[in-house]
């Protein structure tokens, strides 16, 4: 995958005139990765993940309800999500 600068610099290159092997050999990559941005530059770009869920999750509001109390030490806050049923480690 081609870098942001990369990406500028093949279209710039392309647009100049210059081949898909000449481009290739100067960002140092393969032809079929140039010809793949210059083919469809939509479908190179990065998809957004979705969020994966975390252990935290359902201990996040008593978290954050605790943290407006004032309460901020995390071994403090690790031991009372345990007794909560939290089974992560610290």
């Amino acid at each position: 995958m081609l870098q942001v600068g990369q990406v500028k610099e093949t279209y710039e290159m392309k647009g100049a005139g210059r081949s898909v092997r000449g481009i290739a050999q100067e960002l140092d990559v393969s032809r079929n990765t140039i010809r793949r941005y210059l083919k469809s530059p939509e479908a190179m770009r990065p998809r957004l993940r979705p969020r994966r869920g975390s252990k935290l999750d359902p201990y996040v509001e008593f978290i954050d309800r605790q943290m407006g109390k004032g309460l901020e030490n995390c071994w403090v806050l690790d031991r009372e999500i345990r007794t909560l049923g939290y089974q992560g480690s610290y």
